[in-house]
């Protein structure tokens, strides 16, 4: 298998007695893109954000490994989401699979500092895509934050997962 690769699948059966049933409806599957068997060292992490629009879109949710559940904050700019990684990591990529209601503006950010005092920016942009965006960042730190300091829409931001990838 190759990496951001989509398959096709169909099964048929074949019984005792060697009959043949018709194939299956298709079934398609893409592998990730990175490594294979690449775990984000945020998944099940403890994170925590600003705001969050209702009960139902908790930032934990955001790094639950789940692509049907999103973290979303209130109808305001400077909005951000932070996640602990437990200790101090090298950190590689940043994926953020943004849902509909996106940040045009904003940074990623890391820091050692159990005060957040300081913050160390690994990735800025005024020009935010939404979707899916990897970033390839470089620095170290325990706690990641994605700071949303533009909404691209009138909605508050909001994120189906914040993968954070390192080592």
């Amino acid at each position: 298998m190759s990496a951001g690769t989509t398959y096709t699948y169909t099964v048929k059966a074949r019984d005792v007695a060697g009959n043949i049933s018709a194939a299956s409806a298709p079934v398609s599957a893409t592998t990730e893109t990175g490594n294979p068997g690449e775990t984000p060292l945020s998944q099940g992490k403890r994170a925590w954000a600003s705001s969050t629009e209702n009960g139902g879109s908790g930032p934990e949710l955001a790094v639950d490994g789940k692509g049907d559940t999103r973290w979303s904050s209130a109808f305001q700019d400077n909005q951000w989401i932070n996640v602990d990684l437990g200790s101090s990591k090298t950190l590689s990529k940043v994926v953020l699979k943004w849902e509909g209601a996106y940040a045009k503006g904003f940074k990623v950010q890391v820091s050692d500092d159990p005060d957040f005092g300081t913050w160390k920016d690994l990735y800025t942009t005024s020009n935010g895509t939404g979707g899916t965006q990897t970033l390839d960042v470089n620095g170290q730190g325990r706690y990641v934050r994605i700071l949303g300091q533009t909404r691209a829409t009138p909605y508050g931001i909001s994120l189906y997962e914040l993968q954070v990838y390192g080592k």
